[in-house]
């Protein structure tokens, strides 16, 4: 689904962090913040998200959204993964 979305933390190699710019009928907040961490093997990636809806069947049905958010995000880590895996070079050349 679409959303406005507006960056209001960036660090080049280190963070940027976003926000919804406007909120809709069935969002009130979203944020997503992604941090870029050396370590020896690479990089380690941090992802905080918050989201906050107003309609009364996903704050029923949350366990369930959850679980749907989380795979979403496991599947968008994978495919940044593979694209930088496939752009960067792995090694010295």
């Amino acid at each position: 689904r679409e959303r406005e979305l507006e960056v209001i933390e960036y660090e080049p190699c280190e963070l940027f962090t976003m926000k919804n710019a406007t909120q809709t009928p069935l969002e009130k907040h979203y944020l997503g913040r992604w941090r870029f961490i050396p370590v020896d093997e690479g990089t380690r990636v941090e992802q905080h998200f918050e989201l906050d809806w107003t309609m009364l069947a996903f704050r029923v049905a949350k366990p369930l959204i959850k679980r749907m958010i989380a795979k979403d995000i496991r599947a968008s880590q994978q495919r940044i993964k593979s694209a930088i895996e496939t752009t960067v070079p792995s090694g010295p050349p």
